[in-house]
């Protein structure tokens, strides 16, 4: 039944296993790193010396992937497509991307009921009143609870099976890593492990394909979500993007 994990993003499924717990920073987290790993946007860094005897900056910026043009979105993901769709030739930075997103993402209120709770999917899943709705305390259907006991069942037994049928990379663990797709980085046990696999045994053959992708925007998980905490609470507190670059992002990103 691991099929069930092909039905949604990292940030649906992340949706309906919180409930009530739900978190407009982990919503649109998943949602950029689902985006950067199926190729629909691209990570690349840039090394700037502004001055004379500075060390130099690292600037992250993201662009359209090869998967673009041919890539369906859905509605939650548009917070951060909307601007390549003007124009595929543009490029931003990281930072802004993630202050564009919160922007066009409204409230974690509006961002919910716009797009996770209006998709034909999901709309099923939830028991909607205007209390719950009021406060962002969304309680799940007898339809949504199953749904829930089901991907709690079968994230749990990929996250026993994963690590280990990983290393035959051409076969099941292959698979498996491609129907889930974003939802490996809702892994607790096998998240670490499957990713080092990947890393180590796919990249010749991805760097092949993705050309200049930046691989650890999405290999070195743990780095990735400590960059957009880390972006995401400034920018949310001072709603201010500013294009200082980053001085330890080549250690974050693995970027040498």
């Amino acid at each position: 039944m691991i099929e069930i994990l092909s039905k949604y993003t990292p940030a649906e499924t992340y949706f309906i296993l919180k409930e009530a717990d739900v978190g407009l920073k982990e919503l649109m987290k998943y949602t950029l790193m689902d985006l950067l790993f199926k190729r629909v946007l691209e990570m690349n860094t840039e090394h700037k010396n502004e001055s004379r005897g500075e060390k130099a900056k690292v600037y992250n910026y993201v662009r359209v992937g090869r998967e673009f043009t041919h890539y369906k979105p859905l509605p939650h993901e548009m917070i951060y497509l909307s601007p390549y769709y003007k124009s595929k030739s543009i490029r931003i930075l990281f930072q802004h991307l993630i202050s564009m997103g919160i922007q066009n993402a409204g409230s974690e209120k509006k961002y919910i009921q716009n797009n996770f709770l209006k998709r034909e999917e999901m709309k099923h899943f939830f028991v909607s009143s205007r209390f719950a709705i009021f406060f962002t305390r969304l309680n799940l259907s007898d339809r949504g609870r199953s749904e829930k006991e089901s991907l709690l069942q079968t994230l749990g037994r990929v996250d026993v099976s994963l690590a280990d049928s990983i290393l035959n990379v051409t076969g099941k663990g292959r698979s498996d890593v491609s129907t889930i797709g974003g939802n490996i980085f809702l892994l607790e046990k096998a998240r670490s492990k499957v990713l080092q696999k990947i890393s180590y045994q796919l990249k010749e053959d991805l760097q092949r394909s993705v050309g200049s992708y930046d691989f650890m925007t999405w290999i070195a998980f743990e780095s990735y979500e400590m960059l957009f905490n880390t972006i995401f609470d400034e920018l949310n507190s001072s709603n201010t993007g500013s294009d200082s670059g980053c001085n330890s992002c080549s250690i974050l990103y693995g970027v040498i």
